[in-house]
């Protein structure tokens, strides 16, 4: 599901295939601007081999914005041999994210570790700006709340402010 200026609900989606709660892989010139906007996205749980993003997934070469969503209860729930990440939120690229309510998202179950109970960013620049940030949790590996990957150069210049973060493990 994905919306644009309209509201919607996505819950309690029974999710077994490498699915999220809102799927999104742009490559080329075949999605260039994603909006993710006023969205209730709870209770969803994704299961599979190197799973990442429970309630948003989102990969690729796009624009992405994520604002005023409530993200919730959503999990990263595999033992698996690869890591996993992004209870709430698995993005790439130079996503921004703003306004949002991130809480109770967890990652558990990867061998190999994982990261980013509420947000996990891979390989980009996010601007992470007054959103409530609690109560998530990465059960073997780093970033309860936020976890930030950049392989290809090991630099990264990402932007948080005015954020609430608190009560994340």
């Amino acid at each position: 599901i994905a919306t644009h200026r309209n509201r919607s609900q996505c819950y309690r989606n029974p999710i077994t295939k490498k699915s999220h709660g809102i799927a999104s892989l742009s490559h080329g010139d075949r999605i260039k601007n994603i909006s993710i906007l006023n969205n209730t996205i709870s209770n969803n749980t994704t299961t599979l081999e190197g799973s990442q993003g429970g309630g948003i997934y989102c990969r690729g070469d796009s624009t992405l914005v994520i604002f005023n969503n409530t993200i919730t209860k959503n999990a990263v729930a595999r033992l698996s041999t690869y890591s996993s990440g992004g209870g709430g939120i698995y993005c790439s690229g130079n996503p921004k994210i703003f306004n949002n309510i991130i809480s109770n998202n967890s990652v558990f179950g990867s061998v190999a570790g994982g990261g980013g109970g509420g947000i996990y960013c891979d390989n980009g620049n996010p601007f992470i700006s007054n959103n409530t940030i609690t109560n998530n949790a990465v059960y073997s590996g780093n970033g309860g709340a936020i976890y930030i990957y950049n392989p290809i150069n090991n630099t990264s210049s990402p932007v948080f402010t005015n954020n609430t973060i608190s009560n994340n493990a």
